[in-house]
């Protein structure tokens, strides 16, 4: 049923990124933070100098960083975080530097008073079908999804797997 649900998901957002003309929003739903509170949901990515607040129950990818409804956050194990953003150069491509990473890049993720710390082990490239396949039988993962870096018919998928957990 999982499977169906991403399946579903990414057939939709296909669907949204490619037959519908993109809406712009002009709502701050994501903004650079450095207090961080037990609300606080921050994703930072160190070597590409990136770190957004967002809300973990938004569901566009035009106005944030969209979280997977099927995403289990790390205070419940096991735990798969997947988070969807744009690239390329508009004003909501939040990922547009996400293809600057490697196998052991860093990614940390703040959440609950909590800093998570992921290490990037696979990346893969997909076609863009409507259906995406992610990794379902690993433990403690964050997926980061975007379109492939000069090539609209693809998408690379990053996963990292959880290193460590420290207080905020």
């Amino acid at each position: 049923m999982k499977k169906i649900s991403i399946i579903l998901f990414i057939f939709i957002l296909y669907l949204i990124i490619n037959y519908i003309p993109t809406l712009k929003y002009n709502l701050p739903l994501i903004k650079t933070s450095n207090t961080i509170t037990k609300e606080s949901t921050i994703l930072e990515i160190p070597k590409i100098s990136f770190k957004k607040e967002f809300n973990k129950n938004n569901t566009n990818v035009d106005i944030g960083l969209w979280v997977a409804k099927e995403s289990v956050f790390p205070d419940t194990f096991p735990s798969s975080v997947i988070i969807a953003a744009h690239s390329g150069n508009g004003s909501n491509a939040y990922f547009k530097n996400l293809y600057k990473l490697n196998i052991k890049d860093q990614v940390n993720l703040y959440y609950h008073n909590k800093i998570y710390n992921y290490e990037i082990f696979e990346i893969t490239t997909e076609p863009k079908t409507g259906t995406l396949y992610l990794k379902d039988s690993y433990q403690n993962l964050i997926t980061l999804i975007t379109c492939t870096k000069n090539d609209n018919s693809s998408q690379t998928i990053y996963y990292g797997t959880l290193k460590s957990v420290n207080n905020a």
